[in-house]
């Protein structure tokens, strides 16, 4: 990878690839993601074996745009700095409030955010290394419908007006959360000759 078709995107990848890239590139793009989910019917039931009403809802899934950038500078004619930032996880689902798997779930959002500054070092014409420090930040909200109805009410002793699984009872909940992880990369790149390159890029794992 490198600047030879105008991208420079490989640094995510391996930072050594940062000296392919002289002078100064800054690039950014982005990726629709356009994905569709339905359930065309369902039952269900409580763990007591009342019937749960509700629809099939509509669409799981929402459209999505991710971006992406990347720079890089030669600070000296063997160093050179860059750094990449994406949104490497995430997904949403949603349904209304009303559909059968509202107890399971109703909205599942999670995103990250990863921005990696990074160096590397050209010290011969044919070995390059890198190495870049990852920051990233992480949000997600989990709600679900709770039934009352079944909470308060069962088989052996039903409520007059209480019916498990109706809907006309349900509560809510939500769980919120937000974390910071940090990790790094590592990248070597060798160039035996004009007309071959091999590359070894690491990223760390990040604890959530």
């Amino acid at each position: 990878a490198g600047c030879d078709d105008g991208s420079i995107s490989g640094i995510f990848f391996n930072p050594a690839t940062l000296t392919l890239n002289d002078g100064v590139h800054l690039t950014g793009e982005a990726a629709l993601i356009a994905a569709s989910a339905h359930m065309k019917e369902a039952r269900a039931s409580t763990y007591n074996g009342y019937p749960i009403a509700g629809t099939p809802g509509g669409n799981l899934l929402q459209t999505a745009v991710v971006p992406a950038a990347y720079g890089s500078w030669q600070l000296t004619d063997d160093t050179y700095a860059g750094f990449s930032f994406n949104a490497p996880w995430g997904l949403v689902t949603s349904q209304d409030e009303t559909w059968i798997g509202r107890y399971h779930g109703i909205t599942s959002a999670l995103r990250s955010y990863n921005l990696t500054p990074m160096l590397a070092w050209r010290p011969t014409d044919w070995l390059s290394l890198g190495a870049g420090f990852q920051v990233q930040y992480l949000t997600a909200r989990l709600t679900s419908a709770v039934d009352i109805g079944s909470a308060i009410s069962s088989q052996l002793l039903p409520l007059p007006g209480i019916t498990p699984g109706d809907g006309a009872n349900d509560s809510y909940a939500e769980v919120r959360g937000n974390t910071w992880s940090y990790g790094y990369t590592l990248g070597i790149l060798l160039e035996p000759s004009p007309d071959w390159r091999i590359g070894i890029g690491y990223r760390s794992k990040l604890d959530v």
